[in-house]
């Protein structure tokens, strides 16, 4: 059986919580960053906070710094070597929003909404961009999930993510999918609005001609 035997107070909105010895990291939505002492399950008490920006939505933990999920702030790096007063150190924007992280080998990857992202860590300060990998799936015109042949594929949302070494593994709607790293190659990776799927240029008069921009970013390792 399963019994309460204690509860943190003093806390926003504990999105992920992560265990590590006598101590427990919460990513408390508005509230950041929060570590609470469990050396006494029965009386846990937050012992320290920082704010994040954004929604803290999950946090993973390696040595003496903490990586925040963020929502809209993205990546946040956080020195949590004093525990009673953590402090930022670097951030991370992306495109989506950072809804899960996991750590492995050096490395921090997100599930960021939109993509699943991968940073090298070996400079906690200075997380470095390695790739991202976007999935995609039909989009459901009229019958469930009949795909016209003029319609393109459209993002399917990544949740949730974790990792082992090399491989990450992806969370989405329906099922996980999993991708290995290859560190050392470069490349270019395009980031397209996701409106970019969905282009109407509304009524167009026979001889005439409309535009509709389209901003696109390179976010990768190498020119296009």
């Amino acid at each position: 059986s399963i019994r309460r035997v204690g509860t943190a107070t003093g806390l926003t909105d504990a999105w992920g919580v992560l265990a590590r010895g006598t101590n427990v990291f919460v990513a408390d939505g508005l509230g950041g960053l929060a570590v609470v002492d469990v050396k006494d399950p029965t009386v846990p008490t937050v012992m320290g906070k920082v704010a994040t920006g954004g929604q803290a939505r999950a946090v993973a933990v390696n040595g003496n710094v903490a990586y925040v999920g963020a929502g809209s702030a993205g990546l946040v790096v956080v020195d949590v070597a004093d525990l009673a007063a953590p402090k930022v150190g670097s951030r991370v924007t992306m495109p989506g929003t950072a809804l899960r992280v996991a750590y492995a080998n050096g490395r921090v990857f997100v599930a960021a909404w939109n993509d699943a992202r991968a940073y090298d860590v070996s400079d906690p300060v200075s997380p470095r961009f390695i790739g991202a990998v976007r999935l995609e799936e039909p989009a459901a015109f009229g019958a469930a999930h009949e795909q016209p042949k003029d319609r393109p594929l459209v993002t399917s949302r990544t949740f949730g993510i974790a990792a082992h070494d090399d491989v990450v593994f992806l969370g989405n709607w329906w099922v996980p999918y999993s991708y290995r790293i290859y560190p050392d190659r470069v490349a270019p990776n395009l980031v397209i609005p996701e409106s970019s799927t969905l282009i109407d240029f509304g009524t167009v008069k026979v001889g005439e001609s409309k535009t509709v921009p389209v901003d696109i970013l390179n976010q990768g390792t190498a020119p296009l």
